[in-house]
C-alpha cells in the first residue's frame, strides 16, 4: 500500500489528500478515501472545509506496513 515512498516527499507539519496522492503514497484520491472508508488509512482531521492529515501519523502507517 505505501511501498517505496520517500517520506521526505511531503513538507510541513499538516499535508492535505492532495500532497498525499502527488507523494505516492495512494494512487488517488477516490483510492484514499476508499481506504479511509475500510479502516486501512486515518481519517484525518478537518479544519475548515479542508481534511488534513499530521506527517507522523503518516509515516507511523509507513513503519507499520514495514513490520
Amino acid at each position: 500500500m505505501f511501498g517505496g515512498v520517500a517520506m521526505h516527499a511531503l513538507g510541513g507539519d499538516l499535508i492535505q489528500k492532495e500532497e498525499i496522492v502527488a507523494a505516492g503514497i495512494v494512487g488517488s484520491i477516490s483510492t484514499l478515501y476508499r481506504l479511509i472508508e475500510n479502516g486501512k488509512f486515518p481519517p484525518g482531521t478537518k479544519i475548515g472545509a479542508k481534511r488534513f492529515w499530521r506527517r507522523q501519523e503518516i509515516e507511523a502507517l509507513f513503519v507499520k506496513s514495514t513490520a
